[in-house]
């Protein structure tokens, strides 16, 4: 999420595109796996990839390659629009991996 106005609508559709393929893996659900995963990627004019990286690990490495997955499978995004003038943008995102509510109970 970003508040700058030359990047909120192109940032939403990111956010929307890689929402839209993005999955708890069952193999983590059944194993009630957690975790938070950071990853930055850059992206260029026509939309393309140029790299990809997680900075942060969620410790399970079925959810850290699922947020690739996702993320590749969300290729090419849009063309920049021309209220973004840079050549390359670098995303950071988080990708939470929660099975509860936090709340402790019954």
């Amino acid at each position: 999420d970003t508040k700058d106005e030359r990047y909120v609508q192109y940032a939403g559709v990111i956010k929307t595109r890689i929402a839209d393929n993005w999955d708890y893996p069952a193999e983590a659900r059944l194993s009630l796996m957690e975790g938070e995963v950071m990853v930055v990627f850059s992206l260029v004019r026509d939309g393309g990839m140029t790299q990809i990286k997680i900075e942060k690990s969620s410790g399970h490495d079925v959810l850290d390659k699922e947020v690739l997955r996702a993320i590749k499978a969300s290729l090419p995004f849009p063309s920049f629009p021309d209220s973004i003038k840079v050549n390359r943008l670098n995303i950071k995102a988080r990708f939470n991996y929660q099975l509860t509510s936090g709340k402790k109970g019954k």
